[in-house]
């Protein structure tokens, strides 16, 4: 496990529109299903709330160094295969094209595409449906970034709200990807046989070259389509939180084996997984503001007062995580999950065996 830049920061926490705090019985979804909390829990977000959060503003190093780490590995800096190729890419060619599901404003998006290559060029598609194109525009996002205000559910395996369809979709659109982007939205994919339908139809629409205005040129190289999963282990978790929150979470956070498991199924190979820890330093008072708020959905199961309790329990629960400054002190574990649909023919098997599980960097 290799640990990037820490990261401090005091981060303004925007006021969310959450019940009263004495309306115990209207806040509790412990009884709720994922799919009525995720829902929920994002459309008391706006296009700002969720750039306040401590971990996805904009402009923070630790979002501007994940950027990084998203453009290498998906190779939007140079082809998988053959770095000095990408010069046989003519200036007529037609975009690659990078799919974000659950991108929300595009503002990540659009870091990672800062970070691309110009030749061959990019541009992306950023699936969300539950923030409108209206809202995401304001902030001045690329041109070079487009949105779809739809669910992968929906669009990958046809799967309406209450559906039991969880089959990849076989509509025919025009929406085509070369690489695919998932950070920090796969747990929302629920249940497994759900997942597993998405990552189908999300390979079937994977495509391999993108053609040169000029057909006949040979030169043009094939990129490899892969998916990049940015997710969170399940256990073992070095948040400052409390054991019924910490059970939540482990409830409907999928297993890095059991995403490498859908995978296969789904019909994905070269399948890696890596791990990121990113020390991290935050004001005790923010991060129980942040909580009460209600910043990740694991604490959407919890009702005001089992939230506010909670945080008065955390000063003693985490003592040894506190310094003089009243700042608390933990990392934030992220495990990589990439999968390739097909082969490069340059790709020396010998040398594919020395990069597979247990990985790191």
């Amino acid at each position: 496990i290799r640990p990037l830049a820490q990261y401090s920061a005091r981060v303004c926490v925007r006021t969310m529109s959450h019940k009263n705090d004495d309306d115990d019985d209207s806040s509790n979804e412990q009884d709720a299903s994922p799919n009525d909390v995720t829902s929920s829990h994002y459309q008391t977000h706006t296009a700002n709330s969720y750039e306040d959060s401590f971990f996805y503003s904009s402009q923070s190093k630790y979002v501007q160094d994940l950027a990084q780490q998203v453009a290498r590995r998906l190779g939007l800096q140079q082809n998988d295969c053959e770095e000095e190729k990408d010069a046989n890419r003519t200036e007529g060619s037609e975009p690659s094209i990078l799919l974000d599901v659950g991108g929300g404003t595009g503002n990540f998006t659009q870091r990672v595409m800062e970070l691309s290559a110009k030749q061959p060029p990019w541009s992306a598609i950023v699936m969300d449906p539950f923030l409108s194109p209206r809202e995401v525009h304001s902030d001045g996002v690329d041109k070079k970034i487009h949105f779809l205000p739809k669910s992968a559910q929906k669009v990958f395996a046809g799967n309406e709200e209450g559906s039991n369809n969880n089959k990849p979709s076989t509509r025919k659109d025009d929406l085509i990807f070369h690489k695919v982007l998932m950070k920090e939205v796969i747990h929302h994919i629920e249940p497994s046989e759900l997942r597993v339908a998405v990552f189908q139809g999300i390979r079937q629409r994977l495509v391999h070259a993108v053609p040169s205005r000029n057909p006949s040129d040979e030169r043009n190289v094939a990129i490899v389509p892969s998916l990049l999963i940015i997710t969170r282990p399940d256990r073992n978790l070095d948040y400052p939180l409390w054991k019924q929150a910490e059970d939540v979470w482990a409830q409907y956070q999928p297993s890095t084996e059991l995403l490498r498991h859908e995978l296969q199924t789904a019909g994905f190979d070269r399948i890696h997984v890596e791990y990121l820890d990113y020390p991290c330093r935050i004001p005790l008072q923010t991060w129980q503001t942040m909580i009460q708020q209600r910043f990740w959905s694991t604490f959407s199961y919890f009702t005001n007062s089992q939230l506010r309790d909670a945080c008065q329990e955390l000063p003693r629960l985490h003592a040894n995580r506190l310094d003089a400054d009243d700042n608390l002190h933990f990392s934030d574990r992220l495990v990589v999950l990439t999968a390739h649909h097909d082969r490069c023919d340059d790709v020396d098997d010998n040398e594919e065996k020395d990069s597979v599980e247990g990985s790191i960097f």
